[in-house]
């Protein structure tokens, strides 16, 4: 059985799996060399897969299913309505959100309690099954500290 076509497996994610990699390799190459192979062979994967999610999270951007408002972007985090969601690793927002008032709380700002809000939009949205890229800023598709796709 090849896990693969079971979906158990992202051909994506493990390049051993996939024939178009071991076509032409029958363990002539060198460890290293397959495994430099491999790891390139991923890395693209992941870019296109980053750049379709790009693309999709613009479009939902255009049609109101998607925000690059970090208030609305955290609502929909903690909610589990974010589905796809790009965060700068280079912008800070101090700060924490309050579910019950939907509001960012501001306290604890330049202290080691102080939480960030970027951070939490993007454990939110992991703890809740969402796809996360975590780029720099100027890698976002759009905004200034997040960019969201929401649920359907």
């Amino acid at each position: 059985l090849d896990p693969a076509r079971l979906g158990v497996v992202d051909r994506a994610l493990d390049p051993q799996l996939d024939p178009e990699f071991n076509e032409d390799n029958h363990d002539r190459a060198e460890r290293e060399a397959l495994r430099a192979a491999a790891m390139e062979h991923s890395a693209a994967a992941r870019r296109r897969r980053q750049a379709g999610a790009r693309d999709r999270v613009l479009q939902a951007i255009s049609a109101d299913a998607g925000s690059t408002e970090l208030l609305r972007v955290l609502a929909a985090a903690h909610q589990g309505l974010v589905h796809t969601l790009f965060a700068a690793v280079d912008v800070d927002q101090p700060g924490h959100f309050n579910v019950a008032e939907s509001a960012v709380l501001r306290t604890g700002v330049g202290t080691p309690e102080r939480g960030d809000l970027v951070d939490e939009a993007v454990c939110m949205a992991l703890l809740h099954g969402a796809d996360v890229y975590v780029v720099p800023k100027e890698a976002l598709p759009a905004g200034d500290a997040v960019a969201a796709q929401f649920r359907g």
